[in-house]
């Protein structure tokens, strides 16, 4: 099992530090899930793969900063990590 390094909190203000939210070794698991929701399970973002961390955005918009929730399927559907991440601006 792969351990990944999780930043639990980002802050997409754009001055170039923690703007994203990089989930350190996830970019080498091209199998990886990634979904982000809020508490009422209206999904925010998606990803196949993890190619480009996420910014707090939805098409294109930011999203109010706060707590999300996210689900992470990584190695081929064998591991699953979950739990909440909180920007921001």
């Amino acid at each position: 099992m792969f351990q990944y390094k999780n930043p639990k909190c980002f802050y997409p203000n754009g001055d170039g530090i923690n703007d994203t939210w990089n989930i350190v070794g996830l970019e080498y698991d091209a199998t990886a899930l990634v979904r982000v929701f809020t508490d009422m399970d209206s999904r925010y973002t998606k990803s196949k793969g993890y190619g480009t961390p996420w910014d707090g955005k939805y098409q294109g918009k930011k999203l109010p900063m706060g707590a999300y929730y996210y689900i992470i399927n990584t190695n081929n559907n064998t591991q699953t990590l979950s739990g909440e991440v909180t920007f921001i601006y």
